[in-house]
């Protein structure tokens, strides 16, 4: 089963977004706990841009349910901002009793020699 009832709340690179100038203020999403899961993934400090993680899908395994996250880095040869970065994903989702798994793939960017 896929969860498609997840609402993605944010993504991007950290205080890198956060730090944008806006013009009007998004809309702050409603997050009610005793009803919502929220699901925060996150790469912690880089020293370059490049890298990205990605909260891919859901679904039930094994009585409990399985999120898939991909978590991208910058491979050799791959020109990067000169910046901190901090990946993150953010996503809401259905209150869910059963245990819940993360199921981490990593993945390398190919860049042209």
């Amino acid at each position: 089963m896929n969860h498609e009832n997840v609402q993605r709340l944010h993504r991007g690179e950290g205080l890198a977004v956060a730090r944008r100038p806006r013009r009007t203020k998004p809309p702050r999403p409603s997050v009610d706990f005793n009803r919502d899961l929220v699901l925060l993934a996150a790469q912690g400090n880089h020293a370059t841009g490049g890298y990205d993680i990605l909260l891919d899908s859901a679904g039930e395994a094994g009585g409990g349910i399985t999120f898939n996250v991909t978590g991208t880095s910058p491979g050799p040869g791959c020109i990067v901002t000169r910046m901190l970065t901090q990946p993150v994903d953010i996503a809401r989702l259905s209150r869910v009793d059963p245990p819940v798994t993360f199921v981490v793939t990593p993945h390398t960017t190919v860049c042209a020699p």
